[in-house]
Parts: structure tokens; C-alpha cells; sequence
């Protein structure tokens, strides 16, 4: 759990892993805040539910909604387990992530996909061009732990795995073979 950390007042008290219930917050939409480690997150209004690691798809107002092969722009990892839609909180856009989701196969030699039949919220790896839409701006640094327990339900394939994200997105192209 991440704390955000700036020079000057604080925009908002507490970790990065808050979810506000209210439409009333003090924080607009799109508001970027650093955190102490130097990870940048950026404020957003969940569209559905989500746990914390998922991924998300962020439109130009800040709605974020669960990533899939048909999302495109701007992309990011939840940072709070959101338990419905018209939440408000915190996506990692910028550093390093501990528990973001992906397939249990997904590796540190292949670029981060999203495959083209999901709507499950992880990422996996790979470089098929026939199955797998690219996430643009994304590293995963250690492959899944798949020892973890699984918090996606609907798949019992997702694991936890660190990831270094530099502004993800996603533009409907496929992935290139490094």
C-alpha cells in the first residue's frame, strides 16, 4: 500500500489503495499524484468493480473501465479493491507495481497482451499476432506467482507478478516478435 507524498499540502489523506464512495471528494478526476517511492497514479471514477492489481482501460474523463481486447488509450493498474461502480480512487500509470495480474505463462522475455478473447481484467505475454492485442508502455519484471491465491475469480489462470509501467496503452495493434 502506497502512500502519496508531495512538497506543499496534501490533496489526499491516506494510501493510494482508498476507494471514495461519494461523487462529492475533494480530488478531481485526473488529478496525478506521486507517491513515496516515486510511482505515479492518477485519480479516476470506476465504472464497474474491480480488485486491486486488475487492470483497467482510462477514457479522457478519467472513467476507467476493466481492460479488454477492444480497449484503446490510456491504460492502468488499480491500486484499491473498488466494490461497485461510482467509486472513486487511485491507478498506477507510471513506476513499478507488486501485484498486478497476469495468466500464469506470462513471462519477462515477451511483450505484455491482452489476448484477444478476454474480459478478465489480467495481462498476459506473448508475441502471436493472430491472438493478442499489445499494451504499449508495460514490462512485467517477475513472472506471476502462481503459489498465490487467486483473487480473479473468473479465472483460475491469473496470478500476481511485479510489473514496471512507463503510461501504458493500448491502440489495437498486435505484438511485434522482439
Amino acid at each position: 500500500m502506497s502512500e502519496l507524498s508531495a512538497q506543499g499540502p496534501t490533496i489526499h489523506s491516506g494510501a493510494t489503495s482508498v476507494v471514495d464512495s461519494s461523487g462529492t471528494h475533494a480530488v478531481k478526476l485526473g488529478t496525478r499524484a506521486v507517491d513515496t517511492d516515486g510511482n505515479e497514479f492518477v485519480y479516476v471514477d470506476f465504472q464497474e468493480s474491480f480488485i486491486s492489481g486488475e487492470w483497467c482501460a482510462l477514457d479522457s474523463g478519467y472513467l476507467a473501465t476493466q481492460l479488454t481486447a477492444a480497449s484503446r488509450g490510456s491504460v492502468g493498474v488499480v491500486a484499491g479493491t473498488v466494490s461497485a461502480s461510482d467509486r472513486f480512487g487511485w491507478v498506477c500509470v507510471r513506476g513499478v507495481v507488486t501485484n498486478a495480474w497476469a495468466t500464469s505463462g506470462a513471462t519477462t522475455a515477451d511483450p505484455v497482451v491482452i489476448a484477444a478473447t478476454t474480459g478478465l481484467g489480467h495481462v498476459a505475454t506473448g508475441t502471436s499476432a493472430d491472438v493478442s492485442i499489445a499494451v504499449r508502455g508495460a514490462k512485467i519484471a517477475t513472472a506471476p506467482d502462481t503459489c498465490a491465491s487467486t483473487a480473479l475469480s473468473t479465472s483460475a489462470l491469473a496470478a500476481p507478478c511485479t510489473v514496471v509501467l512507463m503510461y501504458p496503452f493500448v491502440d489495437g495493434t498486435f505484438a511485434i516478435s522482439s
